[in-house]
């Protein structure tokens, strides 16, 4: 994840701190993972930013998707 798409990642969630983002890193990169054993994760990742983005805030502070 480069610097931008965690700065992205971050509006999305509503996060203006820089104290977690080792954290989101890390959570994003696992919510990746689970998206590409299912299969869903595609050649194109604008495919499945959302996805990966909702399941990423809920890991991180509880909201459902």
């Amino acid at each position: 994840m480069t610097d931008e798409e965690l700065k992205l990642l971050k509006q999305y969630m509503h996060v203006d701190h820089d104290d977690d983002d080792a954290l989101i890193r890390k959570i994003w990169a696992g919510k990746i993972g689970e998206l590409t054993r299912a299969g869903a994760v595609t050649e194109n990742p604008d495919d499945y930013w959302l996805a990966a983005a909702g399941m990423t805030l809920e890991a991180y502070d509880g909201t459902p998707l």
